[in-house]
Protein backbone atom coordinates (compact mmCIF):
# COMPACT_ATOMS: atom_id res chain seq x y z
CA UNK A 1 0.00 0.00 0.00
CA UNK A 2 1.70 3.13 -1.38
CA UNK A 3 0.33 7.01 -1.40
CA UNK A 4 2.31 9.32 -3.49
CA UNK A 5 1.88 12.71 -3.40
CA UNK A 6 2.78 15.12 -6.24
CA UNK A 7 1.50 18.18 -4.78
CA UNK A 8 3.46 21.29 -4.88
CA UNK A 9 0.81 23.27 -3.00
CA UNK A 10 -0.39 22.90 0.60
CA UNK A 11 -2.61 20.08 0.71
CA UNK A 12 -2.94 17.10 3.04
CA UNK A 13 -2.00 13.54 1.41
CA UNK A 14 -3.90 11.37 3.87
CA UNK A 15 -6.65 12.61 7.15
CA UNK A 16 -7.87 9.89 9.73
CA UNK A 17 -10.85 10.76 11.16
CA UNK A 18 -11.90 9.48 14.37
CA UNK A 19 -14.25 12.20 15.50
CA UNK A 20 -16.69 10.19 17.15
CA UNK A 21 -14.60 7.47 18.48
CA UNK A 22 -14.85 6.91 22.54
CA UNK A 23 -13.24 3.90 22.91
CA UNK A 24 -10.72 1.96 20.79
CA UNK A 25 -8.09 2.82 18.86
CA UNK A 26 -7.79 5.19 15.81
CA UNK A 27 -4.90 3.74 14.66
CA UNK A 28 -3.39 0.52 15.66
CA UNK A 29 -0.02 -0.91 13.87
CA UNK A 30 1.34 -4.30 15.10
CA UNK A 31 4.50 -5.34 14.14
CA UNK A 32 5.14 -8.57 16.65
CA UNK A 33 8.17 -9.66 14.88
CA UNK A 34 10.57 -6.84 13.35
CA UNK A 35 13.71 -6.91 14.08
CA UNK A 36 14.72 -4.13 11.85
CA UNK A 37 13.05 -1.72 10.45
CA UNK A 38 10.48 0.65 11.68
CA UNK A 39 6.57 0.50 12.89
CA UNK A 40 6.20 3.87 11.54
CA UNK A 41 8.79 6.64 9.98
CA UNK A 42 8.62 9.77 9.86
CA UNK A 43 11.22 11.42 7.74
CA UNK A 44 12.05 14.90 6.20
CA UNK A 45 15.03 16.31 3.52
CA UNK A 46 13.66 19.56 4.20
CA UNK A 47 15.54 22.51 4.67
CA UNK A 48 13.57 25.98 5.49
CA UNK A 49 9.89 24.38 5.83
CA UNK A 50 9.96 23.69 9.51
CA UNK A 51 10.12 27.33 10.94
CA UNK A 52 7.17 28.75 12.99
CA UNK A 53 8.47 28.41 16.19
CA UNK A 54 5.43 28.38 19.13
CA UNK A 55 2.85 27.41 16.78
CA UNK A 56 3.24 23.63 16.52
CA UNK A 57 3.05 24.52 12.32
CA UNK A 58 5.81 22.65 10.44
CA UNK A 59 6.77 20.07 13.40
CA UNK A 60 7.60 16.69 12.03
CA UNK A 61 5.14 15.19 14.78
CA UNK A 62 2.78 17.38 16.70
CA UNK A 63 0.56 15.81 19.66
CA UNK A 64 -2.23 18.14 21.00
CA UNK A 65 -4.90 18.03 23.06
CA UNK A 66 -7.30 21.05 23.33
CA UNK A 67 -10.28 19.81 25.43
CA UNK A 68 -10.79 20.67 29.06
CA UNK A 69 -9.18 17.55 30.36
CA UNK A 70 -10.93 17.55 33.80
CA UNK A 71 -10.75 13.95 34.60
CA UNK A 72 -7.56 13.64 32.42
CA UNK A 73 -5.36 10.99 34.47
CA UNK A 74 -3.41 8.74 31.68
CA UNK A 75 -0.35 10.31 29.49
CA UNK A 76 -0.61 12.50 26.56
CA UNK A 77 2.29 10.21 24.54
CA UNK A 78 3.08 6.77 26.63
CA UNK A 79 6.34 4.88 26.05
CA UNK A 80 6.07 1.60 27.65
CA UNK A 81 8.28 -1.52 27.31
CA UNK A 82 7.25 -4.57 29.69
CA UNK A 83 8.68 -7.62 28.69
CA UNK A 84 12.10 -9.22 30.00
CA UNK A 85 14.89 -7.14 29.19
CA UNK A 86 17.49 -8.29 30.75
CA UNK A 87 21.58 -8.49 29.66
CA UNK A 88 21.77 -7.27 26.59
CA UNK A 89 19.03 -4.85 26.16
CA UNK A 90 20.81 -1.61 26.37
CA UNK A 91 18.90 0.50 24.22
CA UNK A 92 16.97 3.41 25.12
CA UNK A 93 13.00 4.11 25.17
CA UNK A 94 13.52 7.67 23.61
CA UNK A 95 16.48 8.46 22.07
CA UNK A 96 17.23 12.49 21.06
CA UNK A 97 19.86 12.93 18.71
CA UNK A 98 21.42 15.93 16.98
CA UNK A 99 24.30 14.97 14.80
CA UNK A 100 24.58 18.54 13.18
CA UNK A 101 27.57 21.20 13.45
CA UNK A 102 27.14 24.78 14.27
CA UNK A 103 23.42 24.84 14.78
CA UNK A 104 21.75 26.52 17.77
CA UNK A 105 18.79 24.19 18.44
CA UNK A 106 17.74 22.93 21.63
CA UNK A 107 17.32 18.96 21.93
CA UNK A 108 14.47 19.01 24.48
CA UNK A 109 12.31 21.80 25.78
CA UNK A 110 9.72 21.95 28.21
CA UNK A 111 7.21 24.40 28.68
CA UNK A 112 4.68 24.93 31.28
CA UNK A 113 1.91 28.34 31.25
CA UNK A 114 -0.05 26.82 33.92
CA UNK A 115 0.18 29.09 36.71
CA UNK A 116 -1.84 27.01 39.29
CA UNK A 117 -0.15 23.56 38.80
CA UNK A 118 0.68 21.48 42.29
CA UNK A 119 2.18 18.56 40.73
CA UNK A 120 5.41 18.16 39.35
CA UNK A 121 7.02 19.24 35.92
CA UNK A 122 9.07 16.37 35.68
CA UNK A 123 9.39 13.38 37.75
CA UNK A 124 12.06 10.68 37.43
CA UNK A 125 11.16 7.41 39.94
CA UNK A 126 13.78 4.66 40.15
CA UNK A 127 13.30 1.14 41.80
CA UNK A 128 16.90 0.10 41.24
CA UNK A 129 18.12 -2.04 43.51
CA UNK A 130 21.63 -2.80 41.64
CA UNK A 131 24.63 -0.95 41.15
CA UNK A 132 24.74 1.68 38.76
CA UNK A 133 27.57 1.96 36.24
CA UNK A 134 27.28 5.24 35.56
CA UNK A 135 24.69 6.97 38.18
CA UNK A 136 21.00 6.65 38.18
CA UNK A 137 21.09 10.16 36.53
CA UNK A 138 23.70 11.45 34.20
CA UNK A 139 25.05 14.62 32.87
CA UNK A 140 28.05 13.81 30.99
CA UNK A 141 29.10 17.07 29.69
CA UNK A 142 32.45 15.97 27.61
CA UNK A 143 32.88 18.59 24.92
CA UNK A 144 35.70 21.02 24.80
CA UNK A 145 34.26 24.60 25.35
CA UNK A 146 35.59 27.45 23.83
CA UNK A 147 34.21 29.73 26.19
CA UNK A 148 32.98 30.75 29.19
CA UNK A 149 28.93 28.92 30.67
CA UNK A 150 27.42 26.98 32.92
CA UNK A 151 27.05 22.97 32.34
CA UNK A 152 24.38 23.36 34.47
CA UNK A 153 22.10 26.12 35.59
CA UNK A 154 19.32 26.60 37.57
CA UNK A 155 17.70 29.92 37.63
CA UNK A 156 14.88 30.85 40.13
CA UNK A 157 12.85 34.05 40.26
CA UNK A 158 10.75 33.38 42.68
CA UNK A 159 9.40 36.48 44.58
CA UNK A 160 8.08 33.86 47.72
CA UNK A 161 9.28 31.84 50.02
CA UNK A 162 10.09 29.14 48.17
CA UNK A 163 13.26 26.93 47.85
CA UNK A 164 15.42 26.18 45.01
CA UNK A 165 16.81 23.38 45.66
CA UNK A 166 16.08 20.77 47.95
CA UNK A 167 17.76 17.45 48.39
CA UNK A 168 16.80 14.60 50.48
CA UNK A 169 18.60 11.61 51.13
Amino acid sequence: FEIDDVSTTAATTMALNASSLSTGNGLAIATNVLTTGKALGVSSSATTQLTTAGANTGSMIDVTESGAMTAFTGQLVNINTSGANAVGATGSLLNINNAGTADLMKLLTMNSASTATTNSLMSLTSAVTAVPTNGIVRFNFNGIRTGAGNGFEIDDVSTTAATTMALNA
